[in-house]
């Protein structure tokens, strides 16, 4: 099992590591990284992969993750955005989409509460709800990672700020509970 989050020597940062911890999935199935090597002989991977190098090079510590976005789907010639976002940050959703028309990009988006489902779905009782005795939606996990399709020339990004965001590439926008920056 990998617990990378408490790693602290890291092999995979070294060019050619002489030992790795016993923890540490380069040890375990060396396979799974052979696999995804021959995924970049695909050239819509390389393309996603050489560009988003080339832009953490020319942008890390400098841009925001907005720019970078920007302009990783600039060089990797993307027509198309979609993203989701979380219902409480529908302002910074907004905003978004417009930074992104202006950047010259076709925009779609989706809010994690599509779909309109009830929490009393999941069996949530009315004392289990942030407001007992209203209406209240479940977030929708599959539904907007769904909506705005990723294809040849459109790129899909998430910037869900709640449990359950399924996040692809994070936006950082603000989170709500703390109002700070990521």
């Amino acid at each position: 099992m990998a617990h990378c989050a408490r790693c602290g020597k890291f092999a995979c940062l070294e060019e050619l590591p002489a030992k790795v911890p016993t923890d540490c999935p380069m040890g375990e199935d060396a396979t799974i990284y052979e696999e995804s090597l021959a995924e970049y002989k695909k050239p819509e991977i390389r393309n996603i992969a050489r560009n988003a190098a080339i832009v953490e090079a020319v942008g890390y510590g400098v841009w925001t993750r907005l720019e970078e976005i920007i302009e990783f789907a600039w060089r990797a010639g993307f027509k198309k955005l979609g993203f989701a976002f979380c219902l409480g940050l529908r302002k910074e959703g907004a905003k978004v989409e417009k930074i992104l028309r202006k950047a010259g990009f076709e925009v779609e988006s989706a809010a994690c509460k599509t779909g309109g489902r009830p929490k009393e779905l999941l069996g949530i009782k009315e004392n289990e709800k942030v407001h007992p005795g209203q209406f209240e939606v479940d977030v929708q996990p599959h539904c907007p990672g769904k909506t705005p399709q990723q294809g040849k020339d459109r790129f899909s990004t998430s910037s869900w700020d709640c449990a359950w965001g399924m996040i692809r590439c994070f936006l950082g926008i603000r989170k709500r509970l703390l109002r700070c920056s990521p």
